[in-house]
């Protein structure tokens, strides 16, 4: 396969490092789009991301694009002003970016959306084939920039790639994972052992692979794709793998499920926990076998990875 170049936006986020790191190492091109120069050094700014951002800068030159500036989950957000601002970034800022890029000529865009498109929790493992119903802002602005990318796609003829990823956990992992690494890390016993859940995740190393292999491959045009390790696991068992990694006694007692909803009502963490407790499983049969796609870490391996580098900062 010749060398791509690629645009990747959101170059300067957890996903987006790595995304360009290996691209790099695999003998791509890569033009990183960021906010600000602060955030990555040597890349094309293009500011914040929304209805107006000029991408003609950072598109010049590209064969492909990896979608993964967006608006992701934060504190605070009041419902009806949080989607606004998740549709402002992650819908509107979407379809600026692909009018722009079919304008130029760029054959194929992969968006990295999320599984929240699909729901925030599973009664059998989740396919591309389901009903979505998204709960949150977040996820209804992904469901929403999909459809738009979607009839894009179809007016201009460029390819369309659509990844929906569920929690991806690495090296400084932000967001949940990253909660239960602090955890994990401290020396207290946790109240998890009764969670007997089953959920999909997937590795940052898996996911970048996977994307990259979604910016050439023929089996990947114009399709959608759930992504996962394929080693789902609870909740209790995680934080057990997460703490042996980094050579600690797993430190896990049981406390009733219903004690740890009001607890979390309480502190004010009720949606946390849910995620924490309840199922999400993904089946990635699509994927892997229109592409050929395989893992390249097991579940084990990536976390004791992640763990590493935490307890390294």
């Amino acid at each position: 396969m010749a060398p791509l170049q690629v645009l990747v936006s959101g170059a300067g986020g957890f996903i987006g490092r790595a995304a360009s790191r290996e691209l790099v190492l695999r003998g791509h091109g890569v033009t990183r789009a960021v906010r600000s120069a602060d955030a990555d050094p040597g890349s094309v700014v293009v500011g914040d991301v929304g209805p107006d951002t000029d991408w003609t800068t950072a598109l010049q030159g590209c064969d492909t694009v990896l979608h993964l500036a967006g608006r992701a989950h934060r504190r605070g957000d009041a419902e009806a002003d949080g989607l606004a601002l998740f549709r402002s970034v992650n819908v509107s800022g979407s379809v600026r970016l692909m009018q722009q890029a079919a304008q130029v000529g760029i054959r194929r865009l992969v968006f990295v959306s999320s599984i929240g498109v699909n729901g925030n929790r599973s009664k059998q493992p989740f396919t591309e084939g389901d009903r979505v119903q998204p709960v949150e802002p977040y996820a209804i602005s992904k469901l929403e920039a999909e459809q738009e990318l979607t009839e894009l796609a179809e007016q201009s003829g460029m390819e369309l790639v659509i990844v929906r990823p569920p929690l991806v956990y690495g090296p400084r992992a932000p967001g949940n994972f990253g909660r239960l690494a602090v955890l994990a890390h401290r020396p207290l016993p946790l109240p998890f052992g009764a969670i007997d859940n089953r959920r999909s995740m997937v590795g940052l190393e898996n996911l970048v692979d996977f994307l990259i292999l979604c910016l050439h491959h023929a089996g990947a045009a114009s399709r959608t794709f759930l992504i996962a390790d394929g080693e789902d696991v609870s909740t209790a068992d995680l934080i057990r793998m997460m703490r042996r990694s980094i050579g600690r006694d797993p430190w896990i007692f049981g406390v009733p499920l219903a004690w740890c909803d009001r607890l979390a009502g309480f502190a004010g963490m009720a949606a946390l926990w849910e995620r924490l407790s309840c199922d999400l499983q993904i089946d990635a049969t699509r994927a892997r076998a229109l592409t050929g796609w395989l893992p390249v870490r097991s579940l084990e391996q990536g976390i004791r990875s992640s763990m590493g580098a935490r307890a390294a900062r």
